[in-house]
């Protein structure tokens, strides 16, 4: 946002200039349009050279009004608005036109808002003293688009709206329909009396022409009461003596109200007719500016200078309280840093009187320290055979024809001696593993039969995740093509069994 503003209002009766900053008014000054205001004007500048100057112009030569296109989108709408305003304006560098929605029509077509200038020379002189000190044009607006930012500031908000208003041009009269722009009317100073009674005789036969104007282009719906705003900024119009027809509701808004409102001294106000538009230039520019690309190009590098200007400033800023962070911080950890080396002797000198009370020890603290080490570590790494009686019961829950004859269990490094019975296994660490001795029961003679059976309580077993391998000691007939074969037929008293004798190996890692 931009705090400090040169703003300066040109009519055909003379240019106001005011110095805008952080929001409000600060002085104003007149020039009056001649070589010598122009001088006057020229060396009012150098305390201004890189203030943004916004300009309004106040005249009855300005051109207002609403055009309907053929809806169209990119590339076409800038075409078409760009012959249009070619083909309405080619005598004057100073037009605009603004999308102001779709028509209701069944087209749907474009409706635009075209606003122009139409005597360029009015401004011509002193924008060229203004390019002569390389002072930043950020626009031209006319005076007929600052009155929707009057009547937000006073809070009015009325469908059908003339606002009424005296200048140092003449009469100025706006007409607001739901709050948009619809028409405007200058009526110039030269044609009217400078007598009070006059002043409002005139003004009520201004406002009556202005109201049947309306009605009749159909600007403002005849079944509607037209309200009329009257700006008083000078007391030239009291309120008792302005009559107007019965059609019509009245406001009138005094100096009082208006000092209040703005913020800006009577004196002032009763001193420049033109306050109160520069007011409203201030506090928000129009949208529609008339002035072209190249007139504004000082006014758009004059806004990059400033943003880099407070990109750096940020930046700047941004690196103070980081180094400030950072110093705060260093001080701080120093701060904590003797605190507790301050802690650290104080709990070391306490150590030291109470150790000299201790009992004598059998050993000295490093053996201390090593037993504890040493049982921490057979603590962790014990082993015991829950692990193989898991996995032995879930295989036999499988095979229910199975009966366990005996069960050991071994934990130990590689080439240790022979498994012990698991009643009396002792811990151990490395290799794991576990001998089942066991029989077919009942059993019937059928060796293929006990075979197939023992071949699925391997697989059973060797399916285990916690399983490496298994392996087949002894079985209740020796398959061996090497073995030889002996029986009698005579004797059918054999003993009915099946013994066999597995090895199951763990795999190393897993926890006990």
């Amino acid at each position: 946002m931009i705090t400090e503003k040169l703003l300066l209002c040109i009519s055909a009766a003379q240019a106001t200039a005011a110095h805008w900053r952080r929001g409000r008014l600060v002085e104003c000054r007149a020039f009056a349009c001649s070589d010598q205001g122009l001088m006057e004007f020229d060396s009012y500048l150098t305390a201004f050279s890189r203030t943004p100057v916004y300009v309004l112009a106040d005249s009855v030569e300005e051109d207002v009004r609403f055009e309907t296109l053929p809806h169209a989108t990119g590339g076409d709408r800038a075409q078409l608005v760009k012959r249009k305003l070619t083909q309405i304006y080619r005598a004057t560098p100073y037009y605009v036109a603004k999308l102001r929605g779709r028509d209701e029509s069944k087209r749907r077509d474009d409706r635009f808002l075209f606003a122009a200038l139409t005597n360029p020379e009015l401004i011509d002189n002193w924008i060229e003293v203004l390019k002569l000190r390389d002072i930043p044009i950020a626009g031209v607006y006319l005076a007929s688009m600052v009155g929707r930012t009057l009547l937000d500031k006073l809070n009015i908000a009325i469908p059908n709206l003339l606002l009424v208003a005296q200048t140092a041009a003449g009469l100025r009269q706006t007409y607001f329909h739901a709050r948009a722009l619809s028409a405007s009317r200058l009526t110039p100073r030269e044609k009217r009396h400078d007598d009070a009674r006059s002043t409002i005789t005139t003004l009520s036969e201004e406002i009556t022409n202005t109201r049947r104007y309306l009605e009749s282009v159909k600007a403002k719906p005849q079944d509607e009461p037209l309200s009329v705003v009257v700006i008083d900024h000078d007391g030239s119009l009291p309120r008792s003596d302005l009559k107007f027809d019965v059609e019509m509701q009245f406001l009138h808004v005094d100096r009082d109200e208006l000092s209040k409102r703005f913020g800006i001294s009577v004196a002032l106000l009763g001193q420049f007719p033109d306050a109160l538009q520069l007011y409203s230039l201030g506090l928000q520019a129009p949208d529609s500016n008339l002035a072209r690309p190249q007139l504004i190009s000082s006014f758009r590098h004059h806004q990059q200078r400033r943003a880099l200007y407070a990109l750096s400033t940020a930046a700047a800023v941004a690196a103070v309280a980081w180094t400030g962070l950072n110093v705060y911080q260093r001080v701080d950890y120093d701060s904590q840093t003797a605190g507790l080396a301050d802690q650290t002797a104080r709990y070391q000198s306490q150590y030291a009187e109470a150790s000299q009370q201790f009992p004598q020890a059998p050993t000295s603290a490093d053996n201390l320290r090593r037993i504890v080490e040493a049982a921490q570590k057979i603590r962790s790494e014990g082993r015991n055979p829950e692990m193989l009686l898991k996995v032995v019961s879930r295989a036999l829950d499988l095979n229910p024809d199975i009966a366990l004859k005996r069960l050991v269990w071994h934990a130990g490094a590689p080439g240790s001696a022979s498994p012990a019975p698991i009643e009396s296994a002792p811990p151990g660490a490395g290799i794991e593993m576990g001998s089942i001795e066991g029989e077919i029961m009942p059993f019937n003679g059928n060796y293929r039969a006990a075979l197939e059976t023992i071949n699925r309580l391997t697989a059973a077993l060797q399916a285990d995740q916690a399983v490496a391998e298994v392996r087949v000691e002894q079985l209740p007939l020796n398959i061996n093509s090497a073995a030889s074969l002996s029986g009698s037929t005579m004797n059918s008293a054999q003993a009915a069994t099946a013994p066999f004798t597995l090895t199951i190996l763990f795999k190393t890692g897993l926890p006990s």
